[in-house]
């Protein structure tokens, strides 16, 4: 299972449409609206999609100005840096 959590600032007008297409992206949930304007989200990754994508995806939109990665995790042991014999 991989995890993220964004705090994305938007232009004040966007935030009825960013809001609602994030709700399209797979993965994405919106927890909190802040002044700002800015919006809480996660991100997960799921059978039928990547974590990094989604996120992509997000940060991409119109009336995103910023994208801060605020959380990661991973529950996967990561790739060895050992060579193989």
């Amino acid at each position: 299972m991989k995890l993220a959590s964004l705090l994305l600032s938007l232009h004040e007008a966007s935030r009825a449409g960013v809001r609602e297409q994030l709700q399209g992206i797979p993965g994405v949930i919106v927890h909190a609206e802040l002044p700002g304007p800015k919006l809480v989200v996660t991100v997960e990754d799921g059978p039928d999609h990547e974590l990094v994508q989604s996120l992509m995806q997000a940060q991409g939109l119109p009336g995103v100005v910023c994208a801060t990665l605020t959380y990661e995790y991973c529950d996967e042991a990561p790739p060895s840096m050992e060579r193989a014999p």
